[in-house]
Order: C-alpha cells, then sequence, then structure tokens
C-alpha cells in the first residue's frame, strides 16, 4: 500500500464570499479536506479563505515555511482569477493539483476552473486538473494516483543509482548520458567500478552464503548449476548488498559481461540471482549497466504494488499481434505464477547456448494486464504502452515473457523503431497510462503513447 504520509500536502481553497452563498463555498471546502485527510496524507489546511491578493501573498509564504510538497488548490467558487494565478504561479517550485467539484451551480465550478487553468496554460505553468466531488469514485481513483505519481517524483529526485562499472561492450544504445540523466530526474549517479565488486567478492564467508544457498535448495526443486556456482552467484548477491548498502543506493546496475557473464574472473558467478533478489527486496537491480532501464523500473515499482522487469525483444508473431522477451534470468521472483515453475540454470545466450558459468531464474512470467515503458538514453522521451501479458505457447531458455497487444503488433515495433528505443524495454503488471502520462508532462519527457 502506498504510503502518502512522506507528502506534506498544502490545502488551500479560494471563494467570493461576496458574490456566491458563503455556506455552499464553506460546505465544499470542509467536504474536500475531510476526503483528503481520509486518504491518509500529511495534510496541512491553509486556514484562510484565498479570495484577496494579500491573502494570496501570505500563503505563498506558507507554502515555503511549511516546506509543502504538493498544492492541492479547491476552487470552491468563481472569483477573480488574478488571485488563484498569482498564488500558482510564484509556487511555481511545488507540484500543483487544480481541484473543481464542479456540480454546484450556486458557484460557477467550471467558469471559475477554466478561467484560472486557461492561463496557467498559456503561461506555460504545470499543473494537474482535477473535476469532480469527494463522492466521484473516479475522481478520488485520480487523485490517489496523481498523489501516487507526486511521492514517485520526490522519491527519484532522491535517488542514488550505483553505476558499477560501463556498459557491455557492442550495446552502443545503452551508453549513458549522464547529463541528461541529472537534468531529468535531479538524482545522483554513484560511480562504481568492478573492482570493488571482485575485492569485496574475496571477503564474503562461507557460513552466510550456505544458509541462503540451503534455502534455494528447499524452495526451488529444479536446479541445474553446479554446487560452486550456487554458493558463488549467493555470495555475489551478497556482495552487491553490502554496496548498496554502503553507498546508500535504491537502484543498482552493473556491467554483467564480460567480466562476470563467462566466468572471465575465475568465480563462478553472475549478477542474475543478485539482481533478481535485490528487485525482490525493494532495489532496483538493473541489468547490463542500462541506467535509462533502471530509471524506468524505478519508476514503475514506486508507482506500483507489483515488480518491474527489463527485458529485450525476442520474436513477433504478427498473426497473433504477440511479442515474446527474454533476458537471462534477473526477473524478480514475484512475477512467476508458480514458485514450482522455476528453473536455477546456468545463464544462457539469447535463449540458446550457456555460459557454463553462474546462474539465472529461468521460468515464463505470470498472466495479466501490464504496462510497457522505456525511458531512452537521452532522457528526452518515454515509450508508454499497455498489453496482456499471456502464457508462452513457445517454452525457451532463460526469464521470459510473452504478450498480447490486441492490435497490429507491427505498428508498435515501427512506432518504436522510427522514434529510435533501445533495445531494453520494462514492464509492471496493472495499467499505469495514466500515472506514466503525469511524469512525462512533469519531468519534461515527450510521451510516445502506443
Amino acid at each position: 500500500m502506498v504510503n502518502f504520509n512522506e507528502l506534506t500536502v498544502g490545502y488551500f481553497a479560494t471563494g467570493d464570499l461576496n458574490s456566491v452563498p458563503a455556506n455552499v463555498v464553506n460546505e465544499i471546502w470542509n467536504l474536500g479536506y475531510s476526503e483528503l485527510k481520509s486518504l491518509g496524507v500529511n495534510l496541512i489546511k491553509y486556514p484562510e479563505l484565498l479570495n484577496s491578493f494579500e491573502e494570496a501573498d501570505k500563503a505563498i509564504s506558507f507554502v515555503n515555511e511549511k516546506k509543502i510538497d504538493v498544492i492541492i488548490i479547491n476552487l470552491c467558487s468563481w472569483l477573480q482569477a488574478g488571485i488563484p494565478l498569482k498564488f500558482i504561479r510564484e509556487t511555481d517550485q511545488v507540484l500543483k493539483i487544480v481541484w473543481s467539484f464542479g456540480d454546484r451551480t450556486e458557484v460557477l465550478p467550471l467558469t471559475a476552473l477554466l478561467e484560472v487553468t486557461s492561463s496557467l496554460t498559456k503561461f506555460k505553468n504545470k499543473f494537474i486538473h482535477l473535476v469532480g466531488n469527494q463522492k466521484n469514485t473516479t475522481t478520488i481513483k485520480k487523485l490517489k494516483s496523481i498523489l501516487n505519481v507526486a511521492l514517485t517524483i520526490k522519491h527519484l529526485k532522491k535517488l542514488k543509482l550505483g553505476f558499477i562499472g560501463y556498459n557491455c561492450p557492442g550495446m552502443v544504445d545503452a551508453t549513458p548520458d549522464e547529463l541528461a540523466f541529472r537534468r531529468c530526474t535531479g538524482a545522483e549517479l554513484v560511480h562504481l567500478d568492478l573492482y570493488e565488486v571482485f575485492s569485496e567478492f574475496k571477503n564474503v564467508g562461507d557460513e552466510e552464503a550456505n544458509q541462503i544457498v540451503n534455502q534455494l535448495k528447499k524452495n526451488i526443486k529444479n536446479i541445474e548449476v553446479s554446487n560452486i556456482n550456487l554458493i558463488s552467484s549467493v555470495k555475489l548477491y551478497l556482495v552487491l548488498k553490502k554496496i548498496v548498502n554502503k553507498y546508500e543506493l535504491s537502484t543498482v546496475t552493473i556491467r554483467c559481461w564480460p567480466e562476470l557473464k563467462g566466468n572471465n574472473e575465475g568465480i563462478n558467478a553472475t549478477p542474475c540471482y543478485a539482481l533478481s533478489r535485490l528487485t525482490s527486496e525493494g532495489i532496483i537491480g538493473g541489468c547490463e549497466a542500462d541506467i535509462a532501464s533502471a530509471v524506468t523500473m524505478f519508476i514503475l515499482k514506486n508507482l506500483s504494488t507489483h515488480y518491474p522487469v527489463v527485458l529485450d525483444y525476442n520474436t513477433m508473431d504478427m498473426g497473433n499481434n504477440h511479442l515474446t522477451f527474454w533476458h537471462c534470468g534477473a526477473h524478480a521472483i514475484d512475477l512467476v505464477e508458480k514458485q514450482n515453475s522455476i528453473s536455477l540454470k546456468y545463464p544462457s545466450e539469447g535463449g540458446l547456448q550457456e555460459t557454463k558459468a553462474g546462474m539465472a531464474l529461468e521460468f515464463s512470467i505470470r498472466e495479466g494486464e501490464a504496462t510497457f515503458a522505456k525511458i531512452t538514453r537521452e532522457f528526452d522521451k518515454m515509450l508508454v504502452s499497455k498489453a496482456q501479458f499471456v502464457t508462452p505457447r513457445k517454452i525457451f531458455r532463460g526469464g521470459i515473457g510473452e504478450a498480447d497487444w490486441g492490435s497490429d503488433v507491427n505498428n508498435f515495433l515501427d512506432k518504436i523503431i522510427t522514434e529510435g528505443f533501445e533495445h531494453h524495454i520494462c514492464a509492471v503488471h496493472g495499467d499505469l497510462r495514466y500515472e506514466l502520462n503525469l511524469i512525462c508532462d512533469l519531468l519534461n519527457l515527450r510521451e510516445i503513447s502506443i
């Protein structure tokens, strides 16, 4: 469940008591406050109606003093539009929700809303509008989504992303643009070297690793890797977890080959299991040192109660409008339908040859509605699409998924190719298109909705 208490929300209301019924204005003001309180937000109510320029000035100081994250301004009635415009424009660093119940004829609710929003749009001030009273379930669902977006952006600005190594050889389209990353997210990129991973690996004791290995053997029946690979992969998880804690990271992505995948360092481990387990523990583990995918996964996880995944495109079935997806096997274990279908195997190369070192989790992603998304490496646009994960008709090696687009899948591929999206795509169960639309707007990303 989303903890809205992490957000400091300021509740403000406008109303012209000289021209409309005061009792209606006060009723709308109080009903909005009661609804927000019921959502469990850290709510601060501004005690006066914003009905003068002097009161707007006081409210602006109030926002700065209370360090408010989100402003909700309830337009309880028509009034001179310059008053709310002044307040909204001079608190531009704070996310704004402009709310109108829109259902009381005595107070001209939609006139008030459109007078304000039409000017804000022309001034290019960012805001989110909300129309509907506190009893409207669609309105309240949308309000919760907006607050979830606000919380996600707050977390994003505090993100510390561990970038271990550099992009993998040949993956030109995963080469990071650090300045674009910082400009878009406001987050911190923590540069780390694989040398630290190898150094820490030598210091990991057998006792803790063996405890986890024994638990894995108890829970997963199909294990097809040698014991040394099993232990080494668990040790690599313990190393990455230690690095995460040391640098206070909330997301980590690592160059997994050739130094690790292929056993070049003689440690019999790949990061697949480590990244899978870290993601299940709430620390996003991104594959192949792709920071754009890691950020996309971080956003999806913060917006959802489900676990995200990063995938490669595999095959297309034009007749059924299906795409299949693949990765070595770093999916969070929560994505599987039945735990007894999980296999621990040597990572495969594109679903065919094995590396003969390390360990990956092999299973197919469970059925269900899903949102597919991907920020480009230039952090200038985001792909947003909805599809349905289905039971794969053909099982092949690796962590796999099959999705039904329900329409011409060739159009989908045409669009991602012409827009220059890279070979990785992220997904999470559920429909998050509305939330991602808001994310794109607030982060100045061009949304490519397919």
